[in-house]
């Protein structure tokens, strides 16, 4: 084991390829609630979430000695858990939907009300008014600050591809809202 772990991801990175496994915990200290936040904002249950983050971590561990340290590992994460989601999506789609009696939900809080991870305000008008890639780019480009080349490699396009689809993004939601505030910085390029 390595002697000193660092708060810097690209050493952790590093230490952790080196078979350093308290330099990958904390790897995963550091992007666990992000990869949950990223995971809540594309409409993955809590549940789900935690189980995709887990997995993403495992497959990330597993696969550590093909990591190429000259992206980000945050990007190749993000990936990884973009996967994962897109794979639940398919299975779930493919399973039947039996639906509940009315009066079996009672008064049952709707699914993520108490979720503190899911999107509020200008990101719930994101969430519920752009495409789902839209929105996604939009999200990993502010709330996760993943650069447009990070941005393009999740969604699988080039880093061209992604600026475009973010300023298209952007231009959309601005048109949804007012013309406050909100929507003049939106339109300026400020984060949602």
């Amino acid at each position: 084991m390595t002697a000193a772990v660092t708060d810097d991801p690209r050493a952790l990175v590093a230490q952790a390829q080196a078979g350093d496994e308290r330099a990958f915990a904390e790897l995963v200290r550091l992007y666990a609630d992000r990869l949950f936040r990223f995971l809540s904002a594309r409409g993955v249950g809590a549940e789900d979430a935690r189980d995709l983050v887990q997995e993403t971590f495992l497959r990330a561990w597993r696969a550590l000695d093909r990591f190429d340290p000259k992206y980000a590992f945050s990007t190749w994460l993000y990936t990884i858990a973009h996967r994962l989601a897109l794979n639940l999506r398919a299975r779930e789609s493919r399973r039947p939907h039996v639906p509940l009696a009315e009066d079996a939900v009672g008064a049952a809080a709707q699914p993520g009300e108490a979720d503190d991870a899911r999107p509020a305000g200008l990101w719930a008008v994101a969430r519920e008014n752009l495409a789902e890639r839209d929105y996604h780019a939009l999200w990993l480009y502010y709330a996760e600050e993943q650069d447009m080349r990070g941005v393009a490699q999740v969604l699988g396009v080039t880093s061209l591809h992604a600026r475009v689809i973010v300023h298209r993004a952007r231009a959309r939601l601005a048109k949804l809202v007012t013309a406050d505030g909100a929507a003049a910085g939106l339109a300026a390029g400020h984060a949602p």
